[in-house]
């Protein structure tokens, strides 16, 4: 059975959601996405140890990313990053790691999620672009609360974030904890992980930039999970979520705050 031209030319035609076109295949606000528009190609970060001058002199250094935690952050050395900021690249990547207290009081962190959301205004403030770092699936920490915490980081002035998933490093109190009783300590597997991550995203301001989507303890260091899936397939595999869904980053998000 043929349509005639005319029948057709009245079908209007699908058109992809605003936050979709902007995202483009990956349906996600991806940072390296962000950096190539920003610099014209790739950035390069490189580890380097504390204990020595700083290298902004260095002629190939365009900029400093400094991991920190929110307690380690009094306004003398945020007004000093500001200054630095002035001149070069400065990213502050701040370890909130849960939204939850009773999660961080769990992990024995050292601070509540208040704490976290105060360095964080408080480095916007001076200018400073803030990096949030977050951990899924800690111990004591509810399928709930992990989506709220997605609203919780949206209403703050963060910029990116880095996701990563629970994994027990070797001789730590937490693996110790998984060894004698594995049910204190309750792990995501790959499709898990995977089905969270897409819902997690779903509820994030589609303004905040996804940095790192998971990590990757050395196999050595590592007890568990063992998963047979590498990193560099997770965001493929969340673009599929997402696209399997219909959905994108933020896709929820409205709803969320409501």
């Amino acid at each position: 059975m043929h349509a005639c031209p005319d029948s057709l030319s009245k079908i209007p035609p699908l058109v992809a959601p605003p936050a979709l076109t902007r995202f483009g295949a990956r349906r996600y606000n991806a940072w390296n996405d962000e950096v190539r528009r920003r610099y014209g190609g790739r950035v390069q970060k490189v580890l380097v140890a504390a204990g020595f001058t700083c290298p902004l002199s260095h002629p190939r250094i365009s900029g400093l990313a400094i991991g920190t935690r929110p307690d380690c952050l009094p306004d003398a050395v945020l007004d000093h990053l500001a200054g630095l900021a002035r001149t070069h690249i400065i990213e502050l990547e701040v370890g909130v790691e849960s939204c939850d207290d009773a999660a961080l009081q769990r992990v024995n962190r050292g601070h509540d999620f208040a704490c976290s959301a105060d360095a964080i205004h408080r480095a916007a403030q001076c200018g400073l672009a803030v990096t949030a770092h977050l951990i899924l699936g800690l111990p004591g920490e509810s399928r709930t609360s992990m989506l709220e915490g997605a609203a919780q980081l949206s209403a703050l002035p963060v910029r990116a974030l880095k996701l990563h998933q629970l994994q027990l490093v070797r001789g730590t109190a937490m693996a110790r904890d998984w060894q004698r009783d594995p049910a204190s300590v309750p792990l995501l597997e790959e499709e898990a992980y995977i089905e969270l991550l897409a819902d997690f995203v779903e509820r994030l301001s589609p303004q905040i930039l996804l940095q790192r989507l998971g990590s990757e303890v050395p196999p050595s260091l590592k007890l568990a999970p063992q998963w047979n899936m590498r990193l560099s397939a997770l965001a493929p595999r969340l673009t599929a979520e997402l696209a399997r869904r219909g959905s994108w980053q933020g896709a929820r998000f409205a709803a969320a705050r409501a």
